[in-house]
């Protein structure tokens, strides 16, 4: 594989879905994230698959610069186009997903386990290589997050904000620190800065989900009219429960143990 800081490989490849031909040279000046991975028969890569999509809709939605853009590739010989679309559409996916004939883009990056990432920074560099993936999810998420901004990608910030929400998210975060001013407590005492922001970023949407309808249930005792008050709550912390049910059966779904990357021929 081409190591880190030499050029990416330029490759040209047709999504799976739209048919739209991608080219990774349109993305110069962008950062990267290219996907090797074989989401309809690699346990690792289907693990992988959701934590990506919750990784994209934050970084898609970013409006700070450099952007970011992810681009799966299809591995390995054995999926067929008609595989890679199924399973595509089945975990979700909104980023491009790349059909890969006779493995060429494979060849050229030299890929021979699957999941791998490479992520390629704005001067079209190799700027660092990730490879396998295994539970849990919010450690994948947060290494694949850091990777990114690591390479140069900016921390996202979104104009598309919620504020009902986030307002909610706030009080109860401003609520748990010092005077809601930002500052926390070591043990010994001490104040020390708290980024708000970061934390919130970093949860996955379930777990995020959670904090949002536990606020809006806090907020809903403010509402003057009782009946309405009662069932604002209510609603919220149905919602909350909901999210921590899904948590808890993705955790009890996952495998004590993972092989965290599938060779080339899986199935032979």
């Amino acid at each position: 594989m081409p190591g880190i800081g030499d050029p990416a490989p330029p490759f040209s490849a047709v999504d799976v879905i739209n048919n739209q031909t991608y080219n990774l040279a349109d993305y110069a000046g962008q950062v990267v994230l290219v996907i090797f991975s074989g989401p309809s028969w690699c346990p690792p890569c289907k693990f992988e698959a959701p934590v990506l999509q919750d990784l994209w809709e934050v970084f898609s939605k970013s409006v700070s610069q450099p952007t970011v853009q992810f681009l799966m590739v299809s591995c390995f010989g054995n999926e067929t186009p008609a595989e890679f679309k199924t399973a595509v559409q089945n975990f979700g996916l909104t980023f491009p997903a790349l059909l890969n004939p006779n493995q060429t883009i494979t060849t050229q990056y030299e890929v021979d386990a699957v999941p791998t990432l490479v992520v390629v920074d704005t001067e079209q560099k190799i700027c660092a290589k990730h490879v396998g993936a295994s539970p849990p999810e919010d450690a994948l998420y947060e290494e694949i997050y850091n990777l990114l901004l690591g390479c140069g990608a900016a921390e996202p910030k979104s104009l598309a904000v919620d504020l009902s929400k986030w307002a909610a998210v706030m009080t109860i975060l401003f609520g748990v620190i010092q005077d809601g001013g930002g500052l926390g407590l070591t043990p010994g005492g001490k104040p020390i800065p708290i980024d708000p922001w970061g934390p919130l970023l970093r949860l996955s949407r379930d777990k995020k989900d959670v904090l949002s309808q536990l606020a809006i249930a806090e907020l809903a005792k403010g509402v003057r009219d009782f009946k309405l008050s009662s069932m604002l709550e209510a609603t919220a912390l149905k919602g909350a429960a909901t999210s921590m049910r899904k948590i808890v059966a993705k955790n009890a779904r996952q495998p004590k143990e993972l092989d965290k990357t599938f060779s080339v021929n899986p199935r032979t």
